[in-house]
């Protein structure tokens, strides 16, 4: 499942929206503080978390850092106005992908994501 974290309802609907017509199962928080509660509940209920860099009290990069303390192997996608956001992420962070987020881009960055760091090989 792949969690997906957006302070605007539409924004997140749609990017489900477009990972459930990838085939892929989706939940969907309102921000992160929804999205930690989720993950307190269900730690290993996901394999990706899919989250706006614009949060509401916080910042996707703030909660990719919080995931990385929680579930290291947790891999995080951020969605931002910019494909180059302000400081280093964490390195849970897998890609960052420029909004309005392009079906191809999203679903190719999935993959990626799923598919482990790079260099680690493929998960087995």
């Amino acid at each position: 499942t792949i969690l997906v974290v957006d302070a605007d309802a539409r924004g997140g609907a749609a990017l489900a929206l477009g990972l459930e017509r990838l085939g892929y199962e989706v939940a969907a928080c309102l921000g992160a503080r929804e999205a930690l509660e989720a993950l307190g509940e269900a730690p290993h209920a996901f394999a990706l978390v899919l989250a706006d860099q614009r949060l509401p009290g916080s910042s996707g990069m703030a909660l990719a850092a919080r995931l990385a303390s929680l579930r290291p192997d947790l891999p995080v996608l951020l969605c931002a106005e910019s494909a180059q956001p302000d400081g280093a992420p964490p390195p849970n962070v897998r890609a960052v992908l420029a909004k309005p987020v392009d079906p191809d881009a999203l679903a190719l960055g999935v993959r990626k994501a799923l598919a482990g760091p790079p260099g680690a090989g493929p998960r087995s």
